[in-house]
């Protein structure tokens, strides 16, 4: 029997259907759109088929940035007024929610918006979420979350990979947090943070004592001490005398 607070920690980041909605699949699944990214990608004929794909990602919980961006391309190419913003959000969102694969979609993404369409009111939330997100500013992000509901749930599961990409932050930069710092990553408060952090200690190697929580150690959040030993970053004084007497004055 599993305790229902696991249970509902377990549901904030790897449930069976969010799983899916996240990890999604790639062209290569999908031999229609393979077929698509065959032919001549600036081609104008290719949009309404594509701009389907998207709302299919959306849907059926996958995933294919080489097609969002073969849209985003042609719109580019097209007047103005061609190009949908409503699916453009979806693609943004879309690529938002894999940052956390470590994937970089949403930066390409943004790179081929037009001035007017990173202007537009939609897209900018989004992009604004995605900057606090992205820079480690998680009270900020979760913020404007809550003013963008109806925004972001136009995709479903952006909380949970939004949340996935936070704890990755987090267990790549420190060695210790305590429990609220955590909770204000996550945007979890109460029972759902105490759960959240019971499933992490039985499963993922962590420890918790009273509000501080130790997290396992990796090659991003434990100082190499050794380096400096080695001589590997070590620098002589006579490299840098030539620096030194170049911006001496006199």
């Amino acid at each position: 029997h599993i305790p229902r607070g696991v249970r509902v920690a377990a549901n904030l980041f790897s449930s069976q259907p969010i799983k899916k909605q996240i990890c999604g699949q790639t062209p290569r699944d999908m031999p229609e759109v393979q077929a698509l990214l065959g032919q001549d990608r600036y081609n104008p004929s290719l949009v309404p088929q594509l701009e389907e794909h998207v709302h299919e990602q959306v849907v059926n919980g996958t995933y294919s940035g080489e097609a969002n961006l073969t849209l985003l391309r042609n719109y580019a190419c097209l007047p103005p007024h061609l190009a949908k913003v409503p699916v453009i959000t979806k693609i943004l969102l879309k690529a938002l929610a894999q940052l956390h694969e470590g994937k970089n979609d949403f930066t390409a993404c943004c790179m081929l918006l037009s001035e007017k369409q990173q202007a537009d009111e939609t897209l900018s939330k989004v992009v604004a979420i995605a900057t606090a997100l992205r820079t480690a500013r998680f009270s900020e992000c979760w913020a404007l979350v809550a003013k963008s509901k109806d925004l972001l749930s136009q995709v479903p599961g952006m909380d949970v990979a939004m949340r996935k990409y936070a704890l990755h932050v987090i267990t790549v930069s420190y060695r210790r947090v305590q429990k609220r710092v955590l909770g204000i990553a996550l945007n979890l408060a109460g029972g759902q943070l105490d759960a959240l952090v019971a499933l992490h200690v039985k499963g993922s190697g962590w420890s918790a004592t009273g509000d501080l929580i130790l997290l396992p150690a990796n090659d991003s959040n434990t100082p190499n001490v050794n380096r400096s030993r080695s001589g590997a970053e070590s620098i002589r004084f006579d490299q840098v005398l030539p620096v030194l007497r170049s911006v001496t004055v006199g």
